[in-house]
């Protein structure tokens, strides 16, 4: 069976990962170095603002970054020297009824050339996400995944309203058209991965797999229901500056609560961190101290902590990146 894992799928669903094979390190452009155009409009059907299309990049068709070309960029155009080879294109947009996303676009894994400009990137984005995707759902259907009927109907509604964004002129009709088949394509894409998942990964005894708990219980009980739905595992916030704000003042109350809802849903709580020496690690009468003063504060704490939550807690970050980079180590210690 084709093995294909998450990152290569949400990659590949952009155009380029799956089934692209090059024998050669780069396919070489007989051109000179021509200037090409790009055009790009956000969510709203407005072109999009220049500081974010000058995070677009480009790509080899092996998912490798090429360094920036010269280039100009206005609201919603950018102009640039063009790769001598083959290449794919990249940027994170936002897609209404999706959310923010870096979309790839690869010209339906064939990789684009100087005369495949100037270029509609809100359109290609479109064409290569349902290429992409369609193409994985079709393989991974041979290799025995089934599929539901809502999935293929996504598809298609995908496929038909891509196919009205290329048959209109209008720009602000073409725009609504290819967001509405991004959105489909999109969301099948996630979908098909998980029930892939699901068909082919065996369900392992005590293996745990985790985020951390922290909008309990703010978020409500819809993030309760989904990360009951997704996870056996949680982690704590421990940040010494949030949780003990003045020394001998801590807030177990709020972990309290988290703990105890865990423990009523079968989640295993891993506290994190208990030692950190970043800017929310350090509560700031901390700062002045000493180094013996300090150690032996932390030694209690660490103590006081993993005794009050004995049999509740069994597993702690003692100690989070101890290493010498300033944000991570503001005392100075490593």
């Amino acid at each position: 069976m084709t093995k294909i894992n998450r990152r290569q799928l949400l990659q590949g669903i952009g155009g380029f990962t799956v089934g692209t094979v090059i024998t050669n390190k780069h396919l070489i452009l007989n051109a000179a170095t021509p200037r090409i155009e790009i055009q790009v409009w956000d969510s709203q059907g407005n072109l999009l603002d220049s500081k974010k299309l000058d995070n677009l990049y480009f790509l080899d068709l092996r998912d490798n970054p090429i360094p920036e070309l010269p280039r100009q960029v206005t609201a919603g155009k950018l102009f640039s020297d063009s790769p001598q080879f083959l290449f794919a294109i990249a940027l994170k947009i936002l897609v209404d009824g999706f959310g923010e996303v870096t979309l790839y676009a690869d010209n339906k894994s064939q990789g684009y050339s100087p005369q495949d400009f100037p270029l509609n990137l809100n359109l290609a984005f479109a064409e290569s996400r349902l290429y992409r995707v369609s193409q994985t759902v079709s393989l991974w259907k041979k290799e025995g995944i089934q599929f539901p009927s809502t999935l293929e109907s996504r598809l298609e509604k995908a496929q038909s309203d891509l196919e009205k964004a290329i048959n209109t002129n209008e720009i602000a009709t073409k725009l609504k058209w290819c967001n509405s088949s991004l959105v489909e394509s999109l969301w099948v894409g996630e979908e098909a991965v998980f029930i892939q998942a699901k068909q082919k990964i065996q369900e392992r005894k005590n293996f745990l797999v985790g985020c951390n708990f922290f909008g309990y219980s703010q978020k409500g009980e819809e993030y309760n229901k989904r990360f009951q739905e997704l996870f056996n595992f949680a982690t704590i916030p421990f940040y010494w500056k949030y949780f003990e704000p003045k020394l001998g003042q801590k807030d177990w109350n709020s972990n309290n609560l988290k703990v105890n809802w865990l423990q009523q849903h079968q989640i295993i709580p891993k506290g994190h961190p208990l030692v950190w020496f970043h800017e929310v690690g350090i509560p700031d009468e901390v700062r002045t101290k000493p180094y013996s003063e300090i150690k032996n504060i932390i030694a209690q704490r660490i103590e006081e902590i993993t005794r009050y939550y004995q049999g509740k807690i069994n597993y702690f970050d003692i100690i989070n990146e101890p290493h010498g980079i300033i944000w991570a180590n503001e005392l100075g210690f490593f």
